[in-house]
C-alpha cells in the first residue's frame, strides 16, 4: 500500500508541479478537470446515487466558478456564485418528487461549495504575484503534512483522535502531521528564500521566517480538518474510498480532502495578510 503510494506520487509530482509553475490555461485545465472528477465522485456516492441530483447542472457551474477565477475577477465570481445557487433552487420548481426537493438541492449545493468554490481559490492564488511559488508552497506543505499524519498514525498510532468519523486516524497522527507541515514551511523558508538552487526556476518571494512558520501551523491544521470532513461524508455514505482513479490512495476526492481547505485559506492569507497587512 505504502509502495503504490510512493510510485503514484513520484509519477504525478513532476507533471503537477510543471503545470503549477507553467500556469495560463494548462493549469485551468487541471484544475477545471480536478473539479468534474471529484464532483464525480461526490455526486456518485452509493447513498447519493439514487436521487435526483443536478449533477450536469452543479458541474456546469463549478466549472464557470473556475474560469471567472482564472480571470481574476472575485466580484463577478460572488455574483456567479449567488446566480448558481439561485439558478438550482428554481430548478427545483420543476422536479416531480416535492418532498426529495431538499435532500437533492442540499447534495447539489454542496458540491457546488465544496469542490467547485473551494478549489477555484487555487486559480485567484495563481493569478497574485508569486503565484506559482505560492500554489507549490500550498501542496508541499499540505501534501507533506498529509505524509506526517499517515506516517506517525501508521507507526506510533495507539489514540484514537475521532473514531465516529475516521476510525483509522490518531491523535499521534495527527501531531505527526501538524509537526511536518510546520517543519516543511521551515524547510520551504531555506529553500526559497535563502538558497539560490531554486533561483533560475523560481522566485523567492520575499516572506520572512514568521510567515512561513504560521502558514506551516495554520494550513497544517486546517488540511486535517479537510481530511476529517471527507472522512464524514465517506462515513455516512458507507464507503471506504471516494473512487479507485489513484493507485494507493483511492478517488481524486481522498487526494484532494485537505487541499479543499487549505487553498481558500492559504489565498486568504497571501492577499490580506501579506499583502495588506504586513505584519511580519
Amino acid at each position: 500500500m505504502l509502495r503504490t503510494r510512493i510510485l503514484s506520487t513520484l509519477v504525478a509530482a513532476p507533471i503537477l508541479a510543471w503545470l503549477i509553475w507553467y500556469g495560463s490555461w494548462p493549469f485551468l485545465i487541471l484544475i477545471s478537470a480536478g473539479i468534474l472528477l471529484c464532483l464525480f465522485e461526490l455526486y456518485n456516492m452509493p447513498k447519493v446515487k439514487g436521487l435526483r441530483i443536478l449533477r450536469i447542472t452543479g458541474m456546469v457551474c463549478s466549472v464557470l466558478l473556475a474560469l471567472c477565477a482564472y480571470w481574476g475577477n472575485v466580484y463577478y465570481l460572488s455574483i456567479l456564485l449567488t446566480a448558481s445557487i439561485l439558478l438550482l433552487l428554481a430548478m427545483q420548481l420543476f422536479g416531480k418528487r416535492p418532498l426529495e426537493t431538499i435532500t437533492n438541492l442540499s447534495y447539489t449545493i454542496l458540491g457546488l461549495i465544496y469542490v467547485g468554490w473551494l478549489l477555484s481559490h487555487q486559480l485567484l492564488l495563481r493569478r497574485a504575484v508569486f503565484g506559482g511559488e505560492y500554489i507549490l508552497l500550498l501542496f508541499w506543505i499540505t501534501w507533506l503534512g498529509d505524509i506526517g499524519a499517515y506516517t506517525f498514525g501508521t507507526t506510533l498510532g495507539k489514540h484514537k483522535l475521532i473514531p465516529r468519523v475516521s476510525p483509522n486516524k490518531s491523535i499521534e497522527g495527527a501531531i505527526g502531521g501538524l509537526l511536518f507541515s510546520i517543519a516543511s514551511g521551515l524547510l520551504a523558508y531555506l529553500l526559497l528564500e535563502k538558497s539560490p538552487f531554486l533561483g533560475r526556476w523560481l522566485s523567492s518571494p520575499g516572506l520572512s521566517l514568521v510567515h512561513y512558520f504560521i502558514l506551516g501551523l495554520i494550513l497544517g491544521v486546517v488540511g486535517q480538518f479537510g481530511d476529517l470532513c471527507e472522512s464524514l461524508l465517506k462515513r455516512g455514505a458507507e464507503i471506504k474510498d471516494a473512487g479507485g482513479i489513484i493507485p494507493g490512495h483511492g478517488g481524486l476526492l481522498d487526494v484532494m480532502d485537505s487541499l479543499l481547505f487549505t487553498s481558500p485559506v492559504m489565498y486568504y492569507y497571501i492577499i490580506h495578510v501579506v499583502g495588506r497587512l504586513r505584519f511580519f
